[in-house]
């Protein structure tokens, strides 16, 4: 058997928590640094890469509309592939560095970084796992966040809040082996010590990267743009995070008033996730050229694209539909062997 420490990341003012646990496998993490799930962003994605790293490369790319700073400044971690798609974990490596460096200063040496939120077990569908820290610490489907003790409901939206004890959950986590599909965020750290100059090539590289997999990956793509209308829907979510309920001023119903000032952040996050569906679906679609691509003011998306013939938007439709997404398709101009079709994208009702 073989001992797994859980180093608990401590707030101001307190001492480290450190839990003892066994494990059979001898090729797990001896110390696992648990570090507040505020400061990580988790999602389920797609992320293609001939290798490891240009996948991370891949998923980084995709993800850095949603950073609160410039993508070269963060790590991502990918775990196991589950039917095509990665949990991917992403944190400034000014965070990562913070955190070794506090943990070494304690007399631990982790080897595997986690968010708190990480270790609670894999939600069914349609579920969330919920747990209380400091803050409430939640696990859904397509990834994980902790947030203040009356938003999370909000947050969650339809799914149904499945309660489970944190600490016993992080421990089952290690015993049962879930912990080794998990990213590890001690990645950050396997960069070695290059100079500055190398470390920008290296940067530079891995953006070739990913746009090289990107590129080789969907030969169909031949512009996307992301009109007025998304930077409008980003200006809008950063201005919730900044004024949403400001100083408790003026509250008749809080929770009203925080779905309503959340509007526009869930809508962004609807198109992008319409966006993202229609891309999934046009790389199962190879005779599918997309010239275009934008997100509309209501959440959803909308695209053009061209074909030879209508039958062969088919896997763009099944995929379409198996995420449960409302399509609907206007002909435009057309030519022999030629069709242009507008296609639009939401939620279904």
């Amino acid at each position: 058997m073989k001992t797994v420490q859980l180093a608990f990341m401590p707030r101001d003012g307190e001492d480290w928590r450190v839990v003892s646990c066994a494990r059979a496998s001898v090729r797990s993490a001896r110390c696992i640094l648990v570090v507040p799930g505020h400061h990580v962003l988790a999602r389920e994605i797609a992320a293609m890469g001939a290798t490891p790293a240009q996948s991370r490369a891949a998923a980084l790319a995709s993800l850095a509309p949603e950073l609160a700073g410039p993508a070269e400044q963060h790590i991502c971690s990918l775990g196991t592939a589950r039917v095509g798609r990665h949990l991917a974990l992403v944190a400034s490596r000014s965070s990562i560095d913070a955190w070794l460096e506090a943990a070494r200063k304690a007399g631990l040496e982790p080897d595997f970084i986690l968010p708190d939120f990480a270790l609670l077990p894999a939600p069914a569908a349609g579920e969330a796992r919920i747990a209380q820290r400091d803050d409430v610490i939640v696990r859904t489907p397509s990834g994980g966040f902790a947030c203040q003790p009356d938003l999370f409901s909000s947050l969650i939206g339809s799914l149904h809040p499945v309660q489970v004890d944190f600490e016993l959950s992080a421990i089952d986590a290690v015993r049962s082996g879930a912990i080794d599909d998990l990213p590890n965020l001690k990645i950050a750290t396997r960069r070695g010590g290059a100079a500055p100059a190398s470390r920008g090539l290296a940067i530079a590289a891995s953006a070739a990267a990913a746009a090289l997999v990107v590129a080789s990956a969907t030969p169909w793509l031949t512009t996307i743009r992301l009109g007025a209308a998304t930077s409008e829907l980003r200006a809008q979510s950063s201005a919730v995070a900044r004024e949403a309920l400001p100083n408790a001023k003026q509250i008749v119903d809080p929770l009203a008033q925080l779905r309503e000032a959340m509007l526009p952040q869930l809508q962004a996050t609807n198109g992008l996730g319409n966006a993202t569906g229609i891309l999934e679906g046009l790389a199962k679609s190879p005779n599918v050229q997309l010239s275009r691509l934008e997100l509309s003011g209501d959440g959803g998306a909308r695209a053009s694209v061209s074909v030879a013939d209508a039958s062969q938007l088919q896997p763009l439709r099944d995929h379409l539909a198996s995420l449960g997404l409302r399509s609907t398709e206007t002909p435009g101009a057309s030519r022999p062997n030629h069709l242009t079709i507008d296609l639009s994208v939401s939620n279904a009702p």
